[in-house]
């Protein structure tokens, strides 16, 4: 749907982004979130439009065995309505568009996995491993093992690999040697890419996605031998099991403050080494127009101040002595309030007063007046 043409549709889908996948399935809503290849949009159409809990043969639990190396399935032996069985029920529908779940009756499934007593098995990497727990753990236990032994950790699929509840080993690697060993504490992930390849600093880390701590060999990762790594991860898993394990990164806010720093440095430093002409522009106009504006600002106030100096020296030349109570006098835009008082004592100028007076009086009297003599 042309979303450009169709604006009010998408609106009404709640659609933010291009491409969207959404899957309508009995009126309900899925979105598709995963890699945008063929293979795995296929199998996101296929575990979608399919049963939610499939009942299979013998033939096809044999099929699906051999599809588990890469997508494992869950399997419930038998048709008890029980409690184990509702909950089975509610984990496959709210996962059903990612991870296979069947049915099976207990004369397909392999003897052995008869024999061990347990209702659902997990098939994955050529074998089956049994559920023992309670029906509670359950749905715990199923989001820890719908992953293959090494997953491929991209950007989509990262967040859920986390979010197992277990610690996440991100490998580096070119060629994968697999060890078929299950771990309680944590799930194996490949990471394949040039950069990181071509790096050198790391080959193998250990991810806390809860937390965002992460834990790094001390060994070069070019004398890094298949020993020392299983060593190194069997005294690593008996550190965070004592809390004795020292981890790095974490939420806190100078570690945020620093990433943040990090990936801004590191997204203009590639920007630069990409496109420099384009860089070079994108950064270097914004950057001429505020000098040339702080420029004429610093001139603008500069004129102000001499103006404002030269003022005060012509108003401190113009100064007059007033005959007022109160003098105000206006010193560079500032008013002063000056009392007579403080420079003319009383006494002076009742001197002064009568002085005047008999000078006055002086003029005003004639000599030749016949009763003044």
């Amino acid at each position: 749907m042309d979303c450009t043409r169709f604006t009010s549709a998408c609106n009404k889908l709640s659609i933010s982004g291009y491409p969207t996948i959404i899957f309508f399935r009995q009126g309900r809503r899925i979105e598709y979130h995963g890699e945008r290849t063929k293979e795995a949009l296929y199998n996101f159409v296929v575990k979608s439009s399919a049963p939610i809990v499939e009942k299979v043969n013998a033939v096809r639990l044999n099929d699906i065995r051999k599809d588990s190396r890469n997508d494992p399935a869950f399997v419930i032996i038998g048709d008890e309505k029980d409690e184990l069985q509702k909950e089975f029920e509610t984990i496959a529908d709210s996962l059903f568009s990612k991870t296979r779940f069947f049915s099976a009756s207990p004369i397909a499934v392999p003897t052995s996995l008869r024999e061990s007593g347990a209702r659902i098995a997990v098939f994955k990497d050529d074998a089956f491993f049994p559920y023992h727990g309670t029906v509670e753990g359950l749905k715990r236990w199923v989001m820890a093992e719908r992953w293959s032994l090494m997953p491929r950790a991209t950007p989509t699929n990262i967040a859920e690999i986390g979010s197992n509840g277990k610690l996440t080993v991100l490998v580096v690697c070119t060629e994968l040697d697999r060890l078929n060993q299950s771990s309680p504490i944590g799930i194996f992930c490949e990471m394949v890419g040039p950069d990181l390849l071509s790096s050198g600093f790391i080959n193998i880390m250990v991810f806390n996605y809860s937390t965002y701590e992460f834990y790094l060999s001390d060994d070069e990762p070019q004398k890094m031998t298949r020993a020392s790594i299983v060593t190194w991860l069997n005294h690593l898993a008996d550190a965070i099991e004592k809390n004795t394990a020292a981890a790095q990164g974490g939420r806190s806010w100078p570690i945020r403050i620093k990433r943040m720093i990090y990936e801004l440095y590191t997204n203009v430093a590639q920007m630069f080494a990409t496109q420099p002409l384009l860089s070079s522009c994108l950064f270097g106009v914004p950057i001429a127009f505020l000098s040339i504006i702080c420029y004429r600002y610093t001139l603008f106030w500069d004129g102000v101040r001499c103006a404002s100096i030269l003022r005060c020296i012509l108003l401190g030349f113009s100064l007059a002595r007033l005959h007022s109570t109160k003098h105000y006098f206006s010193i560079c835009s500032a008013d002063f309030t000056v009392d007579r008082d403080e420079f003319y004592p009383e006494d002076e100028d009742e001197d002064y007063d009568e002085a005047v007076e008999e000078d006055e009086r002086a003029h005003l009297v004639d000599p030749n007046h016949p009763k003044n003599e």
